[in-house]
């Protein structure tokens, strides 16, 4: 099971050698140029997309190749009773139209856009969702405007700097890191592009990336990619998690891989009270058991609604 298609972006041809000038500064780029810039963004067309309901409102932030598209068959189901949006990452609305973000990019600058996007839409307090990248976004929102967040949802979020400050790196998370350092530069050939996704599990080992129903939306947000690194670079620190006071819900794959279990673990450790959520599947759980993974999501929601 992979992301469903859409019509965001588009086949592009972007591939930048590696003695080209963008290559030569994102060669340079350092974690502390993904964690800096927290100035104001403006909302760009593709970053938000609103589904018809009357209910409270729910925010679905989606992941580093799909973005908004890899939540809309769960948006499709919620939107009668709450009043949904799913959000398509900076990094993927620049992918998709054959763009780098700027060099200052980061989880802080996703934070930020969806902060003003929220202030447009008129919206206060939300449930708010986010898988892989996005899940690293909403952790990040929800620490630092605690008061926006009615409960919180986390699908295998990307929070490597959990692992980092607990001490619990690892070989394999060190060589993986790097491995996105390296999508810094040089093309996302089609090679990179079918290893992240065997990689992070959204096609099952064995299975053809190329021939999966991932592969079209993630070839033409592939640039995205390269953005990767500056998701696994983010830093924070474990003392945060404490300001979480809303209902909150970890959910996880009963066969994800070491990685992604331990960053859930890690995250349930610290924050007791969270409810947990194990589904069969690996990283894909919440959409290959999409529906177990909604009766306990809206049953969660209501008890707050």
């Amino acid at each position: 099971m992979g992301w469903p298609c859409n019509d965001i972006g588009g086949d592009f041809e972007c591939q930048l050698g590696r003695d080209s000038p963008i290559a030569s500064e994102l060669a340079s780029w350092t974690p502390s140029a993904f964690s800096e810039d927290t100035s104001p963004v403006p909302t760009p067309e593709g970053y938000l997309r609103e589904y018809p309901g009357s209910g409270p409102p729910l925010v679905l932030v989606g992941e580093i190749l799909g973005g908004g598209a890899s939540w809309s068959a769960h948006a499709e189901r919620l939107s009668p009773l709450w009043r949904v949006s799913t959000v398509t990452p900076l990094a993927v609305v620049h992918a998709a139209r054959g763009e780098l973000p700027p060099l200052s990019w980061g989880i802080p600058t996703e934070r930020q856009a969806l902060a003003d996007a929220l202030l447009e839409m008129g919206v206060w307090e939300a449930h708010l969702a986010g898988w892989s990248m996005g899940g690293a976004i909403a952790l990040d929102f929800a620490l630092t405007f605690p008061e926006l967040v009615r409960t919180l949802t986390l699908v295998e979020p990307q929070v490597r700097w959990l692992l980092r400050a607990l001490g619990r790196e690892t070989a394999l998370e060190r060589e993986e890191t790097e491995w996105f350092r390296n999508l810094v530069d040089g093309p996302i050939t089609e090679q990179r592009l079918g290893e992240f996704l065997l990689r992070v599990g959204a096609v099952a080992p064995g299975e053809e990336p190329q021939q999966s129903r991932a592969w079209r939306l993630a070839w033409a947000n592939r640039l995205a990619l390269r953005s990767a690194w500056g998701v696994a670079a983010h830093e924070d620190t474990p003392d945060r998690l404490q300001s979480l006071d809303m209902p909150l819900l970890l959910v996880r794959g009963d066969s994800t891989d070491t990685l992604d279990r331990a960053m859930v673990d890690g995250l349930a450790e610290l924050l007791p009270a969270a409810r947990r959520l194990v589904l069969p599947g690996a990283h894909t759980s919440h959409m290959t058991a999409i529906d177990r993974f909604l009766e306990t999501f809206e049953a969660f929601l209501q008890q707050t609604a």
